[in-house]
């Protein structure tokens, strides 16, 4: 037997530790003493982090208790981000800085009526009416209804004349026209059915009625179910 052909032995090589290792080993110490020493390194680390004692964190403040008060027209004024920062305006002014100067409110200018002639007035008529009749037609106009109906309509008619054009393209078994109806109007289709769905259960003795912020129906939320009678 040729001892020149024999692995060399590896020795652990902690001073104390005589043990043998494999000779596939790629560590140089063995499995006890590797354990030993994290068992070591983590006391070490404990006690390092027992003599010096973690500092207490300040408590998070909301962003109204970190700043200056700021005047009525800020969230009205305010750019809104939805990274850092959140809020963006001058008037955000931390507290260990010198505060904002006061907002002050300004005034309308008033602006001079002009001259109406007798002859242009009608019976009944005062100066001031006119200015005062347009604001009321303005305020009364951006609660008008007739512009919602007129929108409203404007979409039923359309989507009812589309919906016979889709009824006529059935004879002719274009898949391709399916697949653009089924990618491009997949949002109104899920909405078509959303309310649809949500106007079956309210109108079913059988099934539990939809709540308020259900996920599944959520973009129905303001869809009013017809009754089953009509």
């Amino acid at each position: 037997m040729d001892l020149d052909l024999l692995p060399e032995l590896q020795i652990c090589s902690k001073s104390k530790c005589k043990n043998v290792l494999p000779h596939d080993s790629t560590w140089k110490t063995c499995d006890r003493c590797r354990e030993y020493d994290k068992i070591n390194a983590a006391a070490r680390r404990k006690r390092k982090r027992e003599a010096q004692p973690e500092e207490p964190r300040p408590a998070p403040k909301h962003l109204v208790q970190s700043v200056h008060p700021v005047a009525p027209t800020f969230f009205l004024e305010v750019q809104r981000n939805r990274t850092i920062p959140f809020w963006i305006h001058p008037l955000l002014v931390p507290l260990d800085s010198c505060p904002p100067p006061p907002a002050t409110a300004v005034m309308p200018v008033p602006v001079p009526l002009e001259p109406v002639n007798e002859g242009e007035m009608e019976s009944g008529d005062e100066v001031g009416d006119g200015v005062e009749d347009d604001l009321v037609d303005t305020f009364c106009q951006q609660l008008d209804t007739r512009t919602f109906q007129e929108r409203m309509l404007t979409h039923v008619k359309n989507i009812r004349d589309f919906c016979d054009g889709l009824e006529y393209q059935i004879q002719f078994n274009d898949y391709r026209m399916l697949t653009v109806l089924e990618r491009n109007g997949s949002s109104f289709l899920r909405l078509a059915d959303n309310c649809l769905s949500r106007e079956r259960r309210e109108n079913s003795s059988r099934s539990r009625s939809p709540t308020t912020w259900e996920k599944g129906t959520a973009s129905a939320m303001f869809y009013r179910a017809r009754s089953s009678s009509q």
